[in-house]
């Protein structure tokens, strides 16, 4: 039987698997603001040796659902529900049910009148349905009691909105090895209404859905300094809450001008595929079904995972299929099929093989704003860290994913989130007569203030000290096309002609032909690899133009633009 773990052991043995998994953590740089570049950590961490539940073990079920807790946040404006379990085991068919009795207090206002369910004599669950409540500051006592003589208080409850983030080791990383990390925590001081609960890594279950979290690492906390930095060994980046989750609720919050509590969950697994998160994969059992007994309700979902399906074509189309399937999944199993679910497009890393396999992942990433509603997401792509899979600067991964929640979850028309994308290219002569050839590309999703050209190096040049050609051929990109007389891409010289449109040009001397006439463009690129030199950005948003592959002549979904917007940087 699996026995909860108090927070600190945990914690400890978790850092002493990572140390023998190998896991490459490197000291902190004090040369740059990025300040764990040299870090080459160039894969996704593999998962953790933990104890697999299988049908024969038992499995703990608590009176009340592990969770749920003091501390915590509850669903507002909708009927929330909290849930546990009684052992039935005992009863006849005869006996009288047991009943289970709830009492929710709001500060020192008078107790609600008693609310009242039975126990489940077959499956030992109950459930408590929660007449909605607006959005609350004032800390709420629950009291619940049953016949069968439990008794438990949960205190300093608040109402707000509830979101599930979850993934693999970039989703997992904390702010103990982010950029500012120690800065941010204390941050984290202004925000007690946000609450933190971090689901543990000590339970898999290959065989069987579990009803309850058999370990905890951080049960429902108050924001502060001290829930969300683990103060302990500094080059350990993977301490209590997740960075991007947590920059996230920070920003809805302050979007939300900091009246609606916003409860977090940090569930996530390094180094896992997204089969495993869905039903039947041994971290669905164990990690989210739990959620879905009662099921919990939620305001939406985060998502920043994609890591380990990464290799070539084939398991990027095979994504393309997987990631809606399992959203559409949570989505049914939390009963909220309109859920708000947003993700976080990959970051940069150096694969020993198929460079361009990252950039077809990111592809196919995408592919889900295609075919379900409600879905944001943000990109890493301009802010990565070399050959290290785990950039420490998360603040912009998270707060952009917010602002795809404030415009879509709560109807804020003002945040434009979409990152500028590829709709066209048209072959265009060049003024001159020198023979260049030139090509006009389309975006859409611009805002009104048109793009601009960072002047300096792009970010993921590192300050200039990534050395691309100590990488395969494919890793770096930057613009480039296909001419009808090269097999080879070409860089092409970028420019913004007009508020939506970008040329590329490429000269005589790149085209390698004797006449001026035989050579024409085919295709176009731009930043399409493993670690993108993205300089376009939006001068609305600064968010970048993202990376796209494209054949001349065929032309992509436009999307949508914001003429006034608030920053989204």
């Amino acid at each position: 039987m699996m026995m909860m773990m108090k927070t600190t052991q945990v914690h400890f043995l978790l850092l002493l698997l990572l140390v023998v998994v190998g896991i490459s953590l490197a000291k902190t740089s004090q040369d740059t603001v990025y300040d764990d570049y040299a870090r080459e950590d160039s894969t996704p961490h593999p998962p953790l040796h933990t104890t697999a539940l299988s049908q024969d073990d038992a499995e703990t079920r608590n009176f009340v659902s592990a969770t749920l807790g003091s501390n915590m946040v509850l669903q507002r404006d909708r009927p929330a529900v909290i849930w546990g379990f009684v052992d039935t085991s005992t009863t006849t068919a005869t006996s009288t049910p047991i009943q289970v009795k709830t009492i929710l207090q709001k500060g020192d206002y008078d107790p609600d009148p008693p609310l009242t369910t039975t126990v489940d004599p077959a499956t030992g669950i109950w459930r408590q349905v929660l007449p909605p409540q607006n959005a609350s500051m004032i800390p709420y006592t629950i009291h619940i009691t049953s016949s069968a003589k439990h008794a438990v208080r949960l205190t300093n409850v608040l109402f707000g909105d509830v979101y599930l983030c979850g993934g693999q080791s970039n989703m997992q990383f904390t702010l103990d090895g982010t950029t500012n990390g120690t800065a941010e925590a204390k941050a984290g001081n202004d925000y007690p209404h946000i609450r933190l609960f971090t689901v543990g890594q000590g339970t898999n279950s290959p065989n069987m859905e579990l009803d309850d979290l058999q370990t905890v690492l951080q049960p429902w906390t108050v924001a502060n300094q001290f829930s969300l930095y683990s103060q302990g060994d500094k080059y350990f980046a993977f301490g209590f809450f997740s960075s991007t989750c947590w920059f996230f609720g920070q920003q809805v919050a302050d979007g939300l001008d900091n009246q609606v509590p916003i409860g977090l969950i940090s569930n996530n697994w390094g180094g896992t595929k997204i089969e495993l998160w869905q039903p039947g994969g041994y971290l669905y059992n164990a990690m989210i079904h739990p959620y879905m007994v009662g099921p919990m309700a939620v305001t939406g979902f985060t998502w920043y995972q994609g890591e380990a399906n990464t290799k070539n074509q084939t398991t990027a189309n095979d994504y393309a299929q997987a990631f809606p399937r399992m959203i559409t999944q949570w989505r049914t199993g939390f009963q909220a099929p309109h859920a708000y679910f947003g993700f976080v497009q990959l970051s940069t890393w150096c694969p020993t093989v198929e460079p361009e396999g990252v950039a077809m992942m990111r592809q196919a990433q995408m592919a889900v704003l295609e075919v379900l509603p409600s879905i944001g997401y943000s990109t890493n792509a301009d802010h990565g860290a070399g050959c290290n899979i785990h950039p420490p600067p998360k603040q912009f991964c998270g707060k952009r994913v917010a602002y795809s929640a404030l415009a879509i979850q709560y109807g804020y028309d003002d945040y434009h989130w979409k990152s500028p994308s590829y709709s066209k290219a048209t072959l265009t002569k060049s003024p001159t007569t020198n023979n260049d050839i030139m090509v006009t590309i389309d975006l859409v999703d611009v805002t009104s203030k048109g793009l601009y050209m960072m002047m300096d190096e792009p970010y993921n040049s590192l300050n200039g000290t990534f050395d691309c050609a100590k990488q395969l051929p494919g890793t770096c990109a930057w613009a480039s096309v296909k001419l009808s007389t090269q097999t080879e891409w070409v860089n092409a010289t970028l420019s913004i002609q007009f508020p939506n449109q970008v040329v590329f040009t490429v000269t005589k001397q790149q085209q390698l032909v004797e006449h001026d006439d035989d050579a024409t463009i085919e295709a176009t690129s731009y930043g399409w690899g493993s670690v993108p030199m993205l300089t376009l950005y939006d001068a609305g948003t600064d968010l970048p133009v993202l990376p796209w592959k494209e054949p001349v002549g065929v032309q992509q979904q436009t999307g949508d633009s914001a003429s006034t917007l608030r920053t989204a940087r």
